[in-house]
C-alpha cells in the first residue's frame, strides 16, 4: 500500500474548503440569529451557580435585539472553534513533554550503564579483538590454484 503525499496546491484548497465551511456556519448562525433563517432562535434563560451561590439568575436572551443575538451566537462559535484548537494542540504538547521527560528519565540512566560497562569491558573486548585480528589473518590465505 502506497501513500501519496499532500501536495502544496492540495493543502491549500483543503485550506480554502476549510474556511469556506466555517464561513458557511457563522453566515448560517448570523441568519438564524437575525430571525432571517427558518425560525426565531429561542434561547432558554440561563442561570449560573458556583458552591451554591448564584452568580448569574435567570439570564433571559429574548430581550436581546438581533445584532446582539447575532453577536452572541459569533462569540459561542468563535468560542467553540478555539476550544477545538487549543484543547487538541494542548494534549499533543503535553503528550510529546511526557514522551521526552519519560525518555530522559529511562533510556539516559540506562545508556550511563552500557557506557560503565563497556568501559569495564574494554580490556577483555580488546584482547577478544586482538584474538579475532590474528585468528582472521591466517584464515584468509589464497586457497591453491589448478594449473591448467
Amino acid at each position: 500500500m502506497t501513500t501519496t503525499p499532500v501536495t502544496r496546491s492540495r493543502r491549500r484548497w483543503l485550506a480554502a474548503a476549510l474556511v469556506l465551511a466555517l464561513a458557511t456556519a457563522l453566515l448560517a448562525a448570523m441568519a438564524i440569529g437575525l430571525d432571517e433563517g427558518p425560525g426565531p432562535l429561542v434561547l432558554p434563560a440561563v442561570s449560573l451557580t458556583i458552591d451554591g451561590e448564584q452568580v448569574i439568575r435567570a439570564a433571559d436572551f429574548a430581550g436581546l435585539s438581533p445584532g446582539q443575538t447575532a453577536a452572541a451566537v459569533a462569540a459561542a462559535l468563535l468560542a467553540l472553534l478555539v476550544v477545538a484548537l487549543v484543547l487538541p494542540l494542548t494534549l499533543v504538547l503535553v503528550g510529546g513533554l511526557l514522551a521526552v521527560v519519560l525518555l530522559a528519565a529511562l533510556s539516559l540512566p540506562l545508556l550511563l550503564v552500557g557506557l560503565v560497562v563497556a568501559l569495564l569491558m574494554s580490556p577483555l573486548l580488546l584482547v577478544g579483538l586482538l584474538l579475532w585480528w590474528l585468528l582472521g589473518r591466517e584464515a584468509k590465505t589464497p586457497p591453491d590454484t589448478i594449473a591448467a
